[in-house]
């Protein structure tokens, strides 16, 4: 008997979960994207080799905040790992008129290599004031097959983040910035912990999408980013 580990169950019950969302066209707001970076970086670190990424998604809305998708990107080519695809399933609650909790589950799932796959719960708190938004919060990924260190033993990993937005007044572009602490299995560090880091534009014309960031981290390089994406 093939043994299925809890990464790989709760990946695949997210995955369909996302779906189940999206499937009635009339009780959810669609939407979808499909664009190219010219590295893919999660939480400072590239996955894509330092070489362009192409990227798809599509998202699914309902009108008591609960929401699904489905994300997918190429990594890089000489890894054992070239594809991404990513499953989330959340809830968003209007708090005040200013203040907005999130709660998701994210299922990152490896085609080619199951042993990575591995599920992420976040849990966000985002206030907006004017131009102004913030947000802060935490992602735990606990113990499983995806989080197994150098030497076999699984554990926790812990992401902690913040990040600001400035949104220009009667320009479609919008400022942000943001900070990241990343302790466990896929901090990248032999000890202690990774910070990460982003500060950057995005501009918005009609159906197009224009980004650039300086991202990095220190537990590797820094990089200019360049993004361009096509909604529909």
């Amino acid at each position: 008997m093939c043994e299925t580990g809890f990464g790989q169950l709760a990946a695949g019950a997210i995955l369909v979960a996302c779906l189940s969302v999206a499937a009635p066209a009339k009780a959810a707001d669609w939407s979808g994207e499909i664009g190219l970076v010219t590295d893919y970086r999660f939480r400072g670190l590239s996955l894509s080799g330092s070489k362009p990424a192409l990227q798809v998604s599509i998202d699914a809305e309902e009108a008591s905040g609960l929401y699904g998708s489905l994300w997918g990107s190429s990594l890089d080519r000489k890894s054992d790992n070239r594809a991404e695809l990513d499953g989330t399933l959340g809830y968003a609650v209007q708090i005040t008129e200013t203040l907005t909790a999130d709660l998701s589950a994210t299922a990152y799932v490896y085609p080619e290599d199951p042993e990575a796959n591995a599920v992420e719960m976040t849990g966000q708190i985002e206030a907006g004031r004017g131009p102004w938004t913030a947000a802060l919060g935490v992602s735990v990924a606990p113990p499983q097959r995806g989080t197994r260190d150098d030497d076999g033993r699984k554990s926790s990993n812990v992401y902690a983040f913040g990040r600001v937005d400035y949104a220009l007044d009667g320009i479609p572009i919008v400022f942000h910035a943001g900070l990241g602490h990343e302790r466990g299995p896929w901090d990248s560090q032999a000890h202690g912990g990774k910070w990460d880091w982003v500060l950057g534009l995005e501009g918005e014309w009609r159906s197009v999408r224009l980004g650039l960031d300086a991202i990095g981290s220190d537990a590797g390089s820094e990089a200019l980013v360049g993004s361009l994406a096509v909604t529909f």
